[in-house]
């Protein structure tokens, strides 16, 4: 049986019959970006600089991207890529709006949005991914739509949000985004074929500071009247605001500023406001992540511990940050892992 997983070509019954080759490393981003299945949601897909540099971008082929970033694994990136090619050829609506044209009137930013449906056939939990990127641009090719792929793998509709980033969307931008991301997935439960009642967050670096914070005690998931995740699946997530690496400055700055208040630091704090009430959380950080330290793992560990929170730390001693699935390194499985962790709750 040919699978998405493994053939060389994706069949498309929308395209009456005709062959899309399936996307490799070897394929320019230019080439990915150009082709059909991608057309009018592109720069969602993989968002590509203005100007020269993006420009040259679109020259470089995939594999090159492990000459800056040596921790992607590009492999993963051609599945993510190709998994949402399949759907799209098949007919599934993938790319849906989570504002309003009117609210997007009233805020042009809110155009920066988009969500990615990843369905399977058996209607059940789901789960929302949320991509890093240092609150600069989600990065979804290289972490949450490879996560989207293997959670389809498992037997779980996913979705992918590409939330608002950069330094002209302050905080709570993003949280107001992924609000209104599950606000738009619960009230067509009956057109995703999701079970509305159980579900997954799924964040990698900033995604996961991201996620996290609908978990909090003070603007969480119970002040917005969301109902309580089943379980949160962090990835390398920034926790805390101290001892922080330069992409971790980033991550900050782009969200409060240069120089923060009190009161916007509070609202982008996770430890403070993770009390009893947080959700089953799994967490997986590398020890030699240079880019977010793992205290910032074990810091959220011990705060769970305290307040009786079931949770895992997978601590993982090589392997960096960025490493999405980390298929072929020692964090291989970690995802399936943490779906058996919330299977057991």
């Amino acid at each position: 049986m040919i699978s998405f997983w493994s053939s060389q070509f994706i069949f498309s019954g929308e395209m009456k019959g005709k062959v899309t080759l399936k996307i490799t490393k070897k394929d320019k981003f230019g080439q990915v970006l150009a082709r059909p299945e991608f057309q009018g949601i592109e720069n969602f897909v993989i968002p590509v600089p203005a100007g020269l540099l993006g420009v040259l971008m679109k020259e470089l082929k995939l594999g090159a991207i492990n000459a800056a970033f040596k921790t992607w694994n590009v492999d993963d990136v051609a599945v993510g890529l190709n998994r949402l090619a399949a759907l799209v050829a098949k007919g599934v609506k993938v790319h849906h709006d989570i504002w309003s044209p009117a609210e997007k009137a009233v805020d042009p930013r809110k155009r920066d949005t988009a969500l990615f449906y990843f369905p399977v056939e058996k209607k059940g939990p789901f789960a929302l991914v949320c991509a890093g990127g240092a609150y600069l641009t989600p990065a979804s090719f290289v972490d949450a739509f490879p996560a989207a792929a293997e959670l389809n793998r498992l037997g779980y509709t996913a979705f992918v949000l590409h939330y608002r980033t950069g330094r002209h969307n302050r905080w709570p931008a993003a949280q107001e985004d992924l609000r209104q991301a599950l606000h738009t997935i619960l009230t067509r439960a009956d057109v995703f074929n999701i079970d509305p009642t159980a579900y997954a967050l799924v964040g990698f670096s900033a995604g996961g500071h991201l996620i996290s914070s609908l978990g909090k005690n003070q603007l969480g998931y119970r002040h917005w009247g969301l109902p309580k995740p089943g379980v949160l699946i962090l990835g390398y997530p920034v926790t805390i605001w101290e001892n922080m690496t330069w992409i971790h400055k980033t991550c900050l700055k782009m969200i409060v500023g240069k120089k923060p208040t009190q009161a916007q630091m509070e609202e982008v704090s996770i430890l403070p406001y993770a009390d009893g009430d947080f959700p089953p959380t799994f967490i997986m950080h590398c020890w030699d992540d240079q880019m977010v330290y793992f205290r910032n793992a074990q810091a959220l560990a011990d705060q769970l511990k305290t307040h009786g929170v079931p949770y895992v730390l997978r601590d993982v001693p090589h392997g960096g940050h960025g490493i999405g699935l980390g298929t072929g390194t020692q964090a291989e499985g970690w995802l399936e892992e943490a779906v058996g962790f919330w299977q057991a709750r």
